[in-house]
């Protein structure tokens, strides 16, 4: 029973992996570019700094199980001062399939069938830690490490999870509506009192003096400010 168990999840992981498709995108970027970033459609976008001249953005896809992954495909732009990078899901409102979902709470299972497109899409993002980024997406958790420069960052939603050092010097903003906004470092306008917590609305405070502008916006998710390793 047990080499049957782990033969059934093999074969079911090969599945998972041949159904997905990688496509890249990259480009060249000056210090004095903008970096911006559009994908409408994610689960989840990790992006990190390296020590490149360029910018490279990893989508892993799968969508209706592989049956539609070549429908995807990445726009890229260079205009003054900027360069941009879109995903596309081409001809989205033809790719409908029967799909279930299946819900599973306090032990109670319901199971909804309908019609939609199964759309599985995660972005990895590298790109220079000092040049500005502007991103933006509809569903997607975003993830940033590394990164020193100004940046706008929004999404409907999907959480925002930060990560700068603790003597980073920014202009901060941060805004959710339906979330509650954490951090581990030491701003003035989440006390300890509050269990360095803050639920909903509107916060404009300085690090450190301030510095680069960084401006943080969800409207259904959590913000998590947290203190780089």
């Amino acid at each position: 029973m047990k080499t049957l168990t782990i033969i059934l999840t093999l074969s079911f992981f090969s599945i998972q992996l041949s159904a997905q498709r990688i496509v890249e995108e990259s480009m060249p970027v000056s210090s004095n570019q903008e970096i911006r970033l559009d994908f409408d459609f994610a689960d989840d976008i990790f992006i990190k700094a390296w020590d490149k001249s360029e910018v490279y953005v990893k989508a892993t896809v799968n969508i209706n199980e592989g049956k539609d992954n070549n429908k995807f495909k990445f726009i890229s732009r260079k205009g003054f001062g900027y360069i941009s990078i879109k995903s596309e899901i081409e001809d989205l409102n033809k790719l409908s399939t029967n799909c279930r979902t299946i819900i599973i709470k306090n032990g109670d299972t319901t199971i909804i069938n309908g019609m939609g497109a199964q759309i599985n899409l995660t972005f990895e993002v590298f790109m220079p830690p000092d040049v500005e980024l502007a991103l933006e997406t509809i569903n997607g958790n975003i993830e940033i490490k590394g990164l020193t420069g100004p940046m706008e960052i929004e999404t409907i939603n999907g959480e925002i999870d930060l990560y700068i050092s603790s003597d980073h010097k920014a202009d901060l903003s941060m805004s959710t509506i339906n979330g509650t906004m954490y951090t581990n470092l030491d701003p003035e306008f989440i006390s300890e009192k509050d269990n360095m917590c803050k639920v909903g609305g509107d916060v404009d405070t300085k690090l450190n003096g301030g510095g680069v502008d960084i401006d943080l916006e969800t409207i259904n998710g959590t913000i998590y400010l947290r203190k780089a390793k």
